[in-house]
């Protein structure tokens, strides 16, 4: 196309080099089919009356060749009339693409509209080559080197082109050899061990790990350089790193060579004087001490560490400048720190932006850091902190903004994006231990966009059918006090669910309110009313039916409880730090059928091992007993174990005691807990909608504290998966019980899943 537009121009020199100069009383265009004749003398920088001259038509060619909608553009005189002779591109009337997997043909639409080739555009020859390139680029960064890509623009009459991509996407080219040379202190396998590419592997399949791209290669060139520098290595340095593919194009060779240097060690940290902090509280916020070897990841943290003090003291702009002094003799360095806080900086305006269906004042009450107010970097960390916990909210990033003219001064703004809040449901499901379940529910975190908590459910099972109402507005006072109203009736078959051969019905109401002690602690009081009927059928154990000859069969309970919570997690759903325990107590009053209480103490704890691995464990203790005339919990109010909540592996609330027919009885003390290890594997899902890991669970129940004994306890190690999919959560495990005895109910496969409709 460069070529015939320099010979088009260099004709229209030769031709007009020896014409001469004539005023234009008329132009008269030929060749326009989709172009109106408006549109075109609208880009001809040429009017009638105007004079030209020889250096006029190359302008008036290099004009129109520049609007990109002619192929060919000629000009001549009829007298004092100026005759343009153009050859319209044609137009992309449809796109077709075949033979893409890899990439989705939204992408690839989106691509070519992107390029000017969307149905429509101006066809450009030069457009659809650069396209083939691009794509062949985003194939080799998929490590699919032996990818072709054909296009072709097929006439369709009315000056129109159909644009045929046909895709051969080929294999991806896997690493045979990874290769790390110049190591000495450290073994190959050690570093290979800190990156993400690897030869093949049993789970490359979900990693992807043997794939190669250059974006990885360099990441992963970072990672050993991090390595290295976490460990004293300052001189370190990559030399080179070699990439070679074999001649079919299904294997990569890649050899890194790398100089480690030595080790130094860190002498003293020595601070440029500063009127804010002292040497004993700058100190205080190193996270290494002299001796140790030199860690970037300390120092960078270290940094951070002042950064965020003199932001306490708001100093939003304070610039933390490191700059190491070697002592290559000694090996050993002095890390020296040059300190400007800058000026005091005040807040001006918080800001929420993407939140179309949460009032600003719902957020706005999450904030701790206030508008006019000096700038307090704790204190809008625990603002995006108590946002990003919120269970309507996904993400949250926070932005701050200098104030144009006002040098003291910044805005806050918080990008949230919503998660959808609200689900009305009908539907069918299946679990492993209640068989089909029917629902139909709404639920919204956030009604009306208020904020507050509405539940309307409704589910049944062979075992099980509830009814349910729950209200909560979480700030029914301004300094935080939630209030929480609840209905429920619940009708259960027990003999379904395989504990014994007798049904329960339950209803009841009830209020609580909770109460904020501080930033990550909260109690509530509460207090209702519970009905429960006792219902048996032709083979129910004789203990239960002489506790029902007793007590009768009709119970009413006047409950009092108190939950105590501590939550450090960074988000409520698929965390991946911080802790979450709670401490509940529970007492039946007097004037109840029967009087009894309940304790119980739960942890779930995270914590982060490396970037790709994450440790969840977990612990409850449940605890209850009769007072007065009671002696023991009610055997309906018994605790069990068992099933996905508990140990996984044995079969629903099967672990424990049983009564004479052997039934399971539950019992009034019961030990639970495990561990779970979470892999980055997400199959391609978002982070926080898959998580998958490994698992050792143990617990049992117990017919009271005095009978526990640690040698009664179950375990059980597997796998697991968890998926927040559109039709539904899907919880899934597959547990190898490890210690099980004769009469337990093993179940190794469970499942749930609802399937909204």
């Amino acid at each position: 196309m460069r070529t015939s537009k320099i010979l088009l121009l260099s004709a229209a020199m030769a031709f007009f080099s020896h014409a001469e100069t004539f005023k234009v009383d008329d132009v008269r265009v030929n060749g326009l089919q989709r172009i109106t004749a408006g549109s075109f003398f609208s880009y001809l920088p040429v009017k009638r009356g105007q004079v030209i001259n020889d250096k006029d038509f190359i302008t008036i060619i290099r004009q129109l060749y520049k609007t990109g909608f002619f192929e060919s553009v000629d000009l001549s005189r009829d007298r004092n009339t100026l005759v343009v002779n153009v050859d319209e591109r044609p137009i992309v009337g449809e796109v077709n693409i075949d033979g893409n997997k890899e990439l989705k043909k939204k992408q690839l639409l989106e691509g070519l509209g992107s390029a000017g080739l969307s149905p429509g555009d101006t066809f450009d020859k030069a457009k659809l080559r650069n396209v083939e390139k691009e794509l062949l680029n985003i194939y080799h960064a998929r490590s699919k080197f032996d990818a072709i890509v054909n296009s072709q623009a097929v006439p369709l009459g009315n000056n129109r082109v159909a644009l045929n991509i046909d895709i051969q996407e080929g294999i991806s080219a896997r690493i045979k050899q990874l290769n790390i040379v110049g190591n000495k202190a450290f073994s190959q396998a050690d570093i290979l061990s800190k990156i993400k590419l690897t030869t093949s592997k049993w789970h490359s399949f979900l990693t992807k790990g043997d794939q190669y791209s250059g974006q990885k290669l360099h990441a992963d060139i970072e990672a050993i350089e991090a390595f290295y520098l976490n460990r004293g290595y300052l001189d370190f340095k990559v030399n080179s790193a070699q990439v070679s593919l074999t001649d079919d194009k299904k294997y990569v060779y890649i050899t890194i060579n790398i100089n480690e240097g030595l080790p130094y060690r860190i002498d003293q940290s020595v601070f440029a004087p500063n009127e804010l902090l002292t040497d004993a509280q700058l100190q205080k916020l190193l996270n290494y001490g002299v001796g140790e070897y030199y860690s970037r990841k300390k120092v960078r943290e270290s940094q951070k560490n002042i950064k965020d003090a003199l932001g306490d003291m708001g100093y939003a702009f304070a610039n933390i400048q490191l700059i190491p002094k070697l002592d290559k003799n000694r090996q050993q360095v002095v890390l020296n720190y040059f300190i400007d806080p800058g000026r005091k900086t005040y807040v001006r305006r918080i800001e929420f932006r993407g939140n179309y269906k949460t009032h600003d004042e719902v957020l706005r009450r999450e904030m701790r850091q206030m508008e006019s107010a000096v700038y307090n970097t704790a204190k809008l960390e625990r603002s995006h902190q108590r946002l990003q916990r919120l269970r309507y909210i996904k993400n949250v990033k926070r932005t701050e903004v200098p104030v144009a003219g006002h040098p003291d001064q910044v805005d806050v703004v918080y990008d949230v994006e919503e998660t959808p809040s609200r689900s009305i449901t009908a539907g069918i499901g299946y679990g492993s231990s209640s068989g089909v379940l029917y629902n139909a529910a709404f639920e919204t975190a956030n009604f009306l966009g208020s904020g507050n908590r509405f539940k309307f459910d409704f589910s049944a099972t062979s075992s099980e059918k509830s009814f349910e109402i729950d209200f909560t507005d979480p700030y029914y006072t301004v300094d935080g006090v939630s209030r929480t109203v609840n209905l429920y009736y619940n009708e259960q078959d027990v003999e379904e669910l395989d504990i014994s051969d007798w049904s329960s019905d339950n209803y009841g109401a009830f209020l609580r309110f909770g109460f904020p002690i501080n930033e990550d602690e909260s109690f509530s009081l509460g207090g209702g009313y519970r009905g429960t009927k006792i219902i048996t059928g032709n083979s129910v154990a004789p203990e239960i039916i002489n506790y029902l000859g007793q007590n009768g069969t009709k119970y009413n309970e006047f409950v009092l409880d108190f939950n105590w919570i501590h939550d450090t997690r960074d988000r409520t759903v698929f965390s991946t730090e911080g802790n979450l325990t709670r401490l509940n107590a529970e007492i039946v009053t007097p004037g109840s059928t029967e009087t009894y209480y309940k304790l119980a103490a739960r942890n779930r704890s995270y914590f982060n091992l490396n970037e790709n691995l994450l440790l969840s464990v977990r612990g409850d203790i449940s605890y209850g007993d009769g007072y007065g005339s009671t002696d023991g919990l009610p055997f309906f109010r018994n605790y069990y174990a068992g099933g996905l909540t508990t140990v996984r592996g044995f079969k629903n609330s099967s672990l424990g005691p049983r009564w004479s027919n052997g039934d399971v009885r539950g019992g009034d003390f019961r030990v639970a807990g495990g561990a779970e290890l979470i892999f980055p594997w997400h199959f391609g899902q978002d982070e926080e909608t898959v998580r998958v890991g490994t698992f050792v669970d143990f617990g049992n129940v117990y017919e009271d504290i005095g009978s526990f004994d640690a040698n009664d306890l179950r375990y059980s190690a597997g796998l697991y998966f968890l998926w927040r999919s559109p039709i539904g959560p899907l919880n899934l495990s597959y547990g190898v019980p490890l210690n099980d005895k004769k009469g337990d109910d093993t179940e190794r496969f469970q499942f749930t899943l609802g399937v909204p409709f």
